[in-house]
């Protein structure tokens, strides 16, 4: 499907020269740049692989079984189990991991929820989260089964590119506008996702973590550009409102209302499911959905 005409037209109606302030245009990456979510992708092929140099227990103070989460996490350090194995204490170890993320996601935290899991890579050198991104997008993006099963849940697995939202990023960046990438994902498997596209890394947003020394830290930096901390991120960078938001998400509405132009909903998964009504938006000419958006596999 081509993009809507009023996008086209929305841009075209952008491109006076000279400007007084670049405009802003500002995607969100799951769900709306890929179907399927990038940062829980690398979350879960860090649990597969045993990828820790610290206890889980410690760099999540308010876990409330820390100590059995301490102790499973020392008996596998000293003998890592493999891949798919079967081993009791690695299914015990991801259930605890993956119980408590999802479960906060339920409860409403997922600001909270997303940066737990990012605090779990504390103890490695940057290169080498980086190269566990790029192995990640790597295995999503390769055949093979839909799903994994990781302890007692089964999970998604594979990402894909949509066909829409790619097309739109390059015409933005044709309109001249000064085009970001803000994701609740980690930073760097946002910037690995995006590695064919037309935005530079400078401009790629995600949860980042402090340093100590030359290693990552548990330190989670602010804003969390999760639901309405992304609009908190745009306004410490000293942005203007954005021109553009292009997003799948219901969490995304503080964006959206942020946003002073063109609204653009990609309906890819439940996160679109009526989104109107959840948000008590009646859509105007400021809205375009993207329904039924083409999903591709392939990277370029």
């Amino acid at each position: 499907m081509n993009l809507p005409l009023a996008i086209d037209n929305f841009l075209a109606s952008h491109l006076v020269s000279p400007r007084e302030v670049t405009p802003l245009a500002v995607v969100d990456c799951d769900g709306t740049i890929i179907k399927g979510d990038i940062g829980e992708a690398m979350f879960y092929f860090q649990i597969e692989r045993f990828l820790f140099r610290e206890s889980p227990g410690t760099l999540w103070p308010d876990y409330p079984d820390r100590k059995e989460l301490d102790r499973l996490f020392n008996s596998l350090v000293q003998n890592p189990p493999f891949i798919g194995s079967q081993d009791g204490r690695q299914i015990a170890f991801a259930n605890h991991l993956l119980d408590w993320y999802f479960a906060q996601l339920k409860a409403g935290q997922t600001m909270k929820a997303c940066a737990d899991i990012v605090r779990l890579w504390s103890g490695f050198r940057e290169a080498e989260v980086v190269e566990v991104a790029r192995d990640t997008v790597k295995a999503e993006l390769a055949p093979g089964p839909e799903e994994r099963l990781l302890g007692k849940h089964l999970l998604p697995r594979g990402v894909g590119y949509i066909k829409e939202t790619r097309e739109m990023l390059e015409r933005i960046r044709a309109a001249g506008f000064n085009t970001w990438v803000v994701s609740g994902s980690n930073v760097w498997s946002v910037r690995e996702i995006c590695r064919h596209l037309p935005v530079a890394p400078t401009q790629i947003a995600g949860i980042s973590l402090g340093r100590k020394g030359d290693l990552i830290s548990s330190q989670v930096l602010h804003p969390v550009p999760v639901n309405e901390g992304k609009v908190d991120l745009l306004k410490a960078k000293g942005f203007p409102q954005p021109m553009i938001v292009v997003s799948n998400s219901i969490l995304d509405l503080p964006l959206y209302k942020h946003c002073r132009g063109l609204k653009v909903l990609v309906q890819s998964d439940h996160h679109a499911d009526g989104f109107f009504d959840r948000a008590g938006i009646q859509p105007d000419d400021s809205w375009v959905v993207i329904t039924q958006p083409t999903v591709e596999r392939a990277s370029s």
